[in-house]
């Protein structure tokens, strides 16, 4: 928060320019009368009338005090330079009187502005070598996340792979229903670490894209995607039915978007399928193209989402109905969408669950 002074207000320039105004008609009263009045006048009396609005106009602005007092005094000097001016063309004023308003106010209200300007400067130029610090720190830190989610993607993965390799082993050895529970268990995190690790990853790109001036885009064939996240889920989900319908005119469609429209699709069927209270959670993908833009519907038979969680949940950090996971995967979905120039939203499903809609842009120039 910049550092005000408490009398500098757009209360006190208004006081100001009325005591200005007041001086020169007091003059005006006091002093004999010139026997000609130029037309110039008018001018001047414009000249200085914008000089005082510009009084207020900085006490408006949220300026630092070393730099808002010297502009303020500078065009309160200004002003009354420009009002003798006027003051002069209307009586005959004595010739020290006429010095002190005319030159004296001149000169000090240059000398005024002129600190008041290089300070500005000097306050702009501090602030855009901070601001590039700043920028300098987080490139290095995104560098060094990428680095770390890089190793966790590949090592964690690794081992979570090697862990539910173990388990499907133990499986056929394991009958106490205890014990199976147990094994569910261990292979449900396994699953949970594996796909934290994609995520994060995801997450970390998009920042680094971010500080790099944007995420990069690209014709994506939204129907390769959708079929190859879909396998995948089928294979991940052994225990969920999923199934597709495509309308007629999607095949060979191209949206905007780049490779991480595969993790929009991933995390909204693992959302589908791990918040789902069905022994047998069902999944129904259908994809259309409306002009210029492909719509994209993930629906299940889950418990549903209450109305008044339909927005909160792609906040950073919000859990799912009874979810114990981080709340970062549909954040990421809404990241990714809206940098692609699409939307998404979530409606009741019938008779019960619910329906992630993407609305994606079409590449006309694929």
């Amino acid at each position: 928060m910049t550092e005000r002074s408490p009398l500098f207000s757009p209360v006190v320039a208004i006081a100001t320019v009325a005591l200005l105004v007041a001086f020169t008609l007091v003059t005006i009263a006091l002093f004999p009368a010139q026997p000609d009045v130029s037309a110039a006048v008018y001018l001047e009396a414009a000249f200085a009338a914008i000089l005082l609005s510009g009084v207020v106009v900085v006490s408006w602005l949220d300026l630092d005090r070393h730099i808002g007092w010297p502009l303020f005094v500078g065009l309160v000097l200004f002003g009354l330079h420009s009002l003798a001016e006027v003051i002069g063309e209307f009586v005959r004023l004595p010739f020290a009187y006429s010095i002190v308003l005319e030159e004296v106010t001149i000169l000090a209200g240059t000398l005024f502005l002129l600190l008041g300007l290089y300070r500005w400067s000097e306050e702009r130029t501090r602030r855009e070598r901070l601001l590039d610090e700043r920028r300098r720190q987080l490139k290095e830190t995104n560098d060094q996340l990428e680095v770390l989610t890089r190793i966790m993607r590949h090592d964690v993965k690794n081992d979570t792979t090697v862990a539910l390799g173990w388990a499907e082993i133990l499986d056929e050895h394991v009958h106490g229903e205890e014990g199976r529970r147990a094994l569910g268990r261990v292979t449900d995190a396994c699953r949970n670490i594996a796909a934290l690790t994609d995520t994060a990853y995801d997450l970390v790109q998009i920042l680094a894209a971010d500080d790099e001036g944007g995420l990069q885009t690209e014709a994506t064939d939204v129907r390769a995607v959708l079929d190859d996240e879909v396998r995948k889920a089928g294979n991940r989900h052994g225990d969920a039915s999923i199934t597709v319908e495509y309308g007629a005119d999607l095949s060979g469609t191209m949206v905007v978007a780049n490779d991480l429209l595969h993790s929009v699709f991933a995390n909204l069927l693992t959302n589908a399928v791990v918040h789902n209270d069905r022994d047998e959670p069902r999944v129904t993908v259908d994809a259309e193209r409306d002009g210029s833009r492909v719509r994209v519907r993930v629906a299940d038979d889950g418990p549903g989402i209450p109305d008044d969680r339909k927005e909160e949940i792609f906040r950073k950090g919000e859990h799912g109905l009874e979810s114990a996971g981080t709340g970062i995967g549909l954040f990421l979905v809404l990241e990714l969408v809206n940098r692609y120039g699409g939307a998404i939203h979530v409606v009741d499903n019938e008779p019960r669950g619910a329906v992630f809609v993407v609305d994606l842009p079409v590449a006309f120039d694929a």
